[in-house]
């Protein structure tokens, strides 16, 4: 699921669509479904729900400021002063080490 102010263009969210493609690519077999809702001034909030019977495993992250993510912007930037990088395009998994694929 996701929530996003009223503002926001796209639904689903790329953030939400990301962590379908992690959901699916770690063997789960789907269908991954998607909950998305556009409301007042909600910065983000995104939930990862595995749903058995009887019981549910969920993965939340709710933030309350956009600052969260001009820090992490700042953070991609020196990264690609730092390594030197090529022209290209690189993602926040490459810049923070993570492989979540």
């Amino acid at each position: 699921t996701e929530i996003h102010h009223s503002e926001k263009k796209d639904n689903v969210s790329g953030t939400a669509l990301r962590l379908g493609e992690i959901v699916t690519s770690s063997g789960y077999p789907g269908p991954v479904k998607y909950a998305s809702l556009r409301l007042g001034d909600i910065v983000g909030e995104h939930e990862v729900i595995f749903a058995f019977p009887g019981e549910q495993v969920r993965i939340r992250h709710h933030t309350d400021s956009r600052i969260n993510f001009a820090v992490g912007a700042l953070k991609a930037a020196e990264w690609l002063l730092s390594s030197k990088k090529p022209p290209g395009l690189y993602d926040m998994e490459q810049v923070l080490g993570l492989d979540l694929m």
